[in-house]
């Protein structure tokens, strides 16, 4: 990781020198690839860089965490109990269904992939439900309404933090 903006700067020295690639689109994706290069040097210089990553990590992991304890309190009380051997093909579960909501085309809506990730690991892992979307479609619910609430408590919290900070301005 502490290397991506070096490795980062030679794809881009590489790409510049293929000469068939010179169009619009391509000078704006070397451009935005160049603004991230930028960015993580910027954030490699300022000592920063571990910090965020650790940041990152420990997000990642109380998401999945977060992720494991709605399974299962989706799941227990259909008979289900929480077993060692479900831990990594459950979070393994979660980085792919996480990564299928970014393909450019992951659904109907924000509906779909997902689900259908989601749906694959239950029946993988042996989960007897009638219908495992339903299970899938009841995780991705509850966790954009706890997202989406903690997103509005964020931005009305900055509101009243930047409308102080205005009145003790003037």
């Amino acid at each position: 990781f502490y290397y991506l903006d070096v490795f980062g700067k030679s794809i881009i020295e590489s790409l510049q020198k293929i000469k068939a690639l010179d169009s619009k689109i391509f000078t704006k994706i070397c451009k935005a690839f160049q603004l991230i290069v930028l960015d993580l040097s910027n954030i490699k210089k300022s000592k920063r860089f571990f910090g965020v990553l650790f940041y990152t990590l420990a997000l990642r992991i109380f998401k999945y965490l977060s992720l494991y304890i709605l399974l299962y309190a989706i799941i227990s009380p259909l008979g289900y109990q929480v077993e060692s051997h479900f831990i990594l093909p459950v979070f393994v579960a979660f980085i792919f269904a996480e990564a299928s909501a970014s393909l450019p085309a992951s659904g109907f809506m924000g509906f779909g992939v997902y689900q259908g990730v989601w749906a694959m690991i239950i029946t993988i892992l042996g989960i007897k439900i009638d219908n495992p979307l339903s299970i899938s479609l009841a995780i991705q619910l509850i966790s954009q309404v706890f997202a989406y609430s903690l997103g509005l408590i964020s931005v009305l919290i900055f509101l009243v933090l930047m409308l102080k900070n205005r009145n003790n301005q003037k």
